[in-house]
C-alpha cells in the first residue's frame, strides 16, 4: 500500500469535479462552453481555518481559508469547480492552483457564492 493509500484512508469526504470545456456544434459552425464533469466519487478531506481580521474602520470579520486534500494521482485544475459532500451537506467551491506532494495533493479552493 503506497503512502497516498494510506493517508487517503483517512479522507471521509467525497467531491465531484467539474470543468469547463469548449464544444464545437460542426452543424451551427459554433464554440460553446459546457460545464463537464470530469471525475465523480472523489475521496477527499477539506479543511478550513477560521483567521479573524480587524478591518480598518475597526470591525472584526472572519476570513475562511479552505483547502481541499486528495490523491496526488486525482485531476484538478485551477478554476474547477468542486462540489463537495462533507458531513451531509453538498457546498460548491472554485479550485485555485494544485500543489501536489508525493502523498497527496493540497487544493486552495474557495467557497462559491450562491446565485
Amino acid at each position: 500500500m503506497t503512502e497516498a493509500e494510506i493517508l487517503e484512508m483517512t479522507y471521509f469526504d467525497i467531491c465531484t469535479i467539474k470543468r469547463k470545456v469548449k464544444v464545437k456544434d460542426e452543424d451551427a459552425g459554433v464554440t460553446t462552453t459546457e460545464l463537464k464533469v470530469i471525475a465523480e466519487n472523489i475521496k477527499c478531506a477539506i479543511s478550513r481555518k477560521d483567521t479573524p481580521i480587524i478591518t480598518s474602520d475597526g470591525v472584526g470579520k472572519i476570513v475562511y481559508s479552505n483547502q481541499l486534500f486528495t490523491n496526488p494521482n486525482i485531476d484538478i485544475k485551477e478554476s474547477d469547480i468542486l462540489e463537495v459532500v462533507s458531513m451531509g451537506k453538498t457546498i460548491t467551491y472554485l479550485a485555485s492552483k494544485p500543489f501536489p506532494y508525493p502523498s497527496h495533493t493540497i487544493t486552495p479552493i474557495t467557497e462559491k457564492e450562491r446565485v
